[in-house]
C-alpha cells in the first residue's frame, strides 16, 4: 500500500473517531454512505475506461458504510479479507 494511502486512511479513521463522539453513528453512517452513492457516478462521468467496475466498486462501498453499524470500516478491513477498497481515493 502506498504511503499516502496509509496516511489518508489514518486520518479517516482518526476523523470518523473524533465524528462519531459528536454524532449517533447510525445517523452518520447512512448519511457517509448516501454521499458514497452520491459519487458513485463520477467515473462514468469523467469517461474512463473502467467505468462500470469502478462504479459497482463504489456502490459496494456505500452498502458497506450502511451495512456496518457501529463498526469502523479502517479498523474492521484491517482484519477481513480484502475484497474491496476502503477509500475512495482509492478508486479514482
Amino acid at each position: 500500500m502506498h504511503p499516502k494511502a496509509r496516511r489518508s486512511k489514518r486520518y479517516g479513521a482518526e476523523l470518523l473517531a473524533d465524528l462519531e463522539t459528536r454524532c449517533c453513528a447510525a445517523q452518520l453512517r447512512p448519511r457517509i454512505s448516501a454521499a458514497v452513492l452520491g459519487l458513485a457516478t463520477g467515473p462514468f462521468r469523467v469517461l474512463l475506461t473502467r467505468w462500470p467496475e469502478l462504479t459497482l466498486r463504489r456502490i459496494e462501498l456505500a452498502e458497506q458504510w450502511l451495512a456496518r453499524g457501529i463498526q469502523n470500516p479502517y479498523r474492521a478491513a484491517a482484519s477481513e479479507p480484502r475484497r474491496h477498497e476502503d477509500s475512495l481515493t482509492a478508486l479514482s
